[in-house]
C-alpha cells in the first residue's frame, strides 16, 4: 500500500531499481529493458509518490494549457528535485480538452502527445517511476469536460474514450513497467450524493475499455501495472458495495496481478490517497 497526501497523489520507483531503465531525452522512447516490476515488490519499488498536479491538466476556455492555473511548464528541473528530495514516483495528471478532434476519428493532436511522453521522459532521467492518466475530462464542473458518467450519448464517450486510450497506449507501448497508466481520475455526475447504479455501470464499463484497450495494442502494454478507479476515487463508495466492480484482465500476459485499486479518503481535511 502506498499511501499520499494532496488532492491528488501517486506513487514511486527506487532509483538503484532505475539502472536498467533505457535512456530517454526528448521523444525517443524507452525500450523494454526486461526490468520487471513483479507484484510482490510493487509497493516497495514504487515507495513515496509526490503529485505534478494543476499543470498538464490545467484547462481554460475548453483547452487545456500547462500554464493556465498559473504554474511553468513542466521541467527537467523540478523532476530532478522531486527525486533528489527522496520521492520514488511522480503522479502526471493529464487532460486531453480540446486536444482530440472528433471529426477525425478522435485522434488526439500529436504535438500534446508528444509533450506527454517529454514529461514522462523527464521522470525516466530523473530515475523516477511516472503515472499519467485521463484526468479532468470526466468533470461536470469543467467547460468541455465529455467523459460524464450522466452523459446522454455512452456510445459516443466510450468510442472517445477508447481511441484516447488506443493512441495513449501506442505511444508508450515501448516504456517499461515504471511507467503506470490510471484510468480516470474522480469521475461522478458532480453531484455529492450516493451512487447512482446507472451512472456507476457507466464507470465500471469505462475501467473494462481502459484495461481491454491497453492490452490490445501489444508491446509492454501487455503486462504493464494499470490503476482502475470508482465513484469520485472515492474509497468508500468504491469498497463498500456501491456498484464497483474490480475489472478482469484477462489479456495480461504476466501471469500474475497487474491491476491496482486507486481510492482517496475525502472526508478528512486532509485528503490522503492510496494504490
Amino acid at each position: 500500500l502506498t499511501a499520499l497526501t494532496g488532492c491528488t497523489g501517486g506513487t514511486s520507483s527506487s532509483t538503484g531499481e532505475t539502472a536498467s531503465k533505457a535512456e530517454n531525452s526528448g521523444n525517443t522512447a524507452a525500450s523494454s529493458s526486461g526490468d520487471v516490476i513483479a507484484l510482490a515488490n510493487v509497493a516497495e519499488t514504487l515507495g513515496a509518490g509526490w503529485n505534478y498536479g494543476n499543470t498538464m491538466e490545467a484547462v481554460t476556455n475548453e483547452m487545456v494549457s500547462e500554464t493556465a492555473w498559473g504554474n511553468p511548464v513542466v521541467s527537467q528541473e523540478m523532476m530532478n528535485a522531486v527525486a533528489e528530495a527522496g520521492f520514488k514516483t511522480v503522479r502526471v495528471p493529464v487532460s486531453y480538452i480540446g486536444k482530440i478532434d472528433d471529426a477525425d476519428s478522435y485522434k488526439v493532436d500529436a504535438a500534446w502527445l508528444d509533450r506527454v511522453e517529454e514529461v514522462v521522459g523527464y521522470c525516466y532521467t530523473a530515475g523516477l517511476n511516472v503515472i499519467i492518466n485521463v484526468h479532468g475530462d470526466g468533470y461536470n464542473s469543467i467547460p468541455g469536460g465529455w467523459l460524464l458518467v450522466n452523459g446522454d450519448d455512452q456510445e459516443t464517450i466510450q468510442a472517445r474514450y477508447k481511441a484516447l486510450w488506443t493512441q495513449i497506449s501506442e505511444k508508450f507501448a515501448s516504456y517499461d513497467e515504471h511507467l503506470i497508466f490510471e484510468s480516470m481520475n474522480e469521475v461522478f455526475d458532480g453531484i455529492y450524493h450516493t451512487p447512482v447504479a446507472e451512472y456507476y455501470e457507466n464507470i465500471n464499463d469505462y475501467n473494462r475499455i481502459f484495461i481491454d484497450t491497453v492490452r490490445s495494442t501489444g508491446g509492454n502494454n501487455t503486462h504493464r501495472w494499470l490503476m482502475a478507479a470508482g465513484w469520485n476515487t472515492d474509497i468508500n463508495y468504491t469498497c463498500d458495495g456501491y456498484g464497483f466492480r474490480f475489472p478482469e484482465d484477462k489479456l495480461c500476459t504476466c501471469g500474475e496481478g497487474r491491476l491496482i485499486l486507486r481510492s482517496e479518503e475525502h472526508t478528512s481535511e486532509l485528503q490522503s490517497l492510496a494504490y
